[in-house]
Parts: structure tokens; C-alpha cells; sequence
């Protein structure tokens, strides 16, 4: 029987000892502070009912009827949207670019020369139709080339 009335006392110490301990640290520290909230004082300004300089001269316009109204507004003339002129899009056939061969680069102080396809060229000079070598690079060995479209293309040479 004393058995069973210590493992009450443990039990019912367990359930109290938190309560207790939360109870002691509210009194310690006091009581929660209140909130209140101040109602702050707003001055509203009365607006005029009827509006300074009504009434006076004011300038409507007069209808072709010979009354005056202030809802007043010149007609404008309706013109209908027209859609723009339909024009075909025009098929641009992509051609894959010619194979160039670049075997060798003799860069030179006045003027270089590249063989491209086993042939002789310079800056300026066009290698197959509407391709032109723009620039020659020597040292590092490969030619720009340029369609006439404005596409570019790198060629190095095979090493």
C-alpha cells in the first residue's frame, strides 16, 4: 500500500510541478502588460456644396439649336481601320554552305595569301559564288570568310 500511495504522490507531482512552475515565474515577473489603443483626432474639412464661380459667366459653347449645355462635345468624323496590304512571305531556302579547304597560309607584311581549295587567294577575292575571304589570320591559321548576305564563317586549316 505504501508502494501505491508514493507512485500517486510521483504522478500527481509530475501533473502540478509545471503549473506550479509557470504560476512562480508570471508572479516574478509581473503581470502581463494591458494593450490599449489612443484614438488619435481627425479634422474633416466641409466642402462647399456648391462650387465657387457657379453660376457666374462661364463659357459654354452654344449648340446649332441656340441652347447651351455643359455637356458639349464637337463630333469627329469615323474613319474605319483598314488592314495593312497582305503580303506573301517570301520562302527562303536555306543552302548549306560550300566545303572549304584550307591547305595553307603564307602570311606576308604587304599582303597574304591563303589556298583555299588547292588554290591561291587574298583578302578581297571571292572563292566560289557570293563568298569573299574578309581577313587572312597568319599566325593563328585560319581565313574569315563572308557571304553576301552578311554571314560569316571561321575556316581553320587542317593541321
Amino acid at each position: 500500500m505504501k508502494n501505491k500511495s508514493h507512485l500517486l504522490g510521483y504522478r500527481i507531482g509530475a501533473i502540478v510541478s509545471p503549473v506550479l512552475a509557470v504560476l512562480a515565474f508570471q508572479f516574478v515577473q509581473g503581470e502581463p502588460a494591458s494593450a490599449y489603443a489612443s484614438m488619435h483626432e481627425v479634422e474633416f474639412r466641409m466642402l462647399p456644396i456648391v462650387p465657387e464661380g457657379f453660376g457666374e459667366t462661364a463659357q459654354v459653347p452654344e449648340l446649332v439649336s441656340g441652347t447651351t449645355s455643359p455637356f458639349w462635345f464637337e463630333e469627329l468624323e469615323v474613319v474605319e481601320p483598314t488592314l495593312p496590304k497582305y503580303v506573301p512571305p517570301t520562302a527562303q531556302i536555306e543552302t548549306p554552305d560550300p566545303t572549304f579547304m584550307l591547305s595553307a597560309v603564307l602570311p606576308s607584311a604587304s599582303k597574304s595569301y591563303a589556298v583555299v581549295n588547292g588554290k591561291p587567294y587574298s583578302t578581297g577575292d571571292t572563292v566560289v559564288a557570293d563568298w569573299t575571304i574578309v581577313k587572312i589570320a597568319g599566325q593563328e591559321r585560319y581565313i574569315i570568310m563572308e557571304h553576301s548576305s552578311g554571314r560569316r564563317i571561321r575556316v581553320k586549316m587542317n593541321r
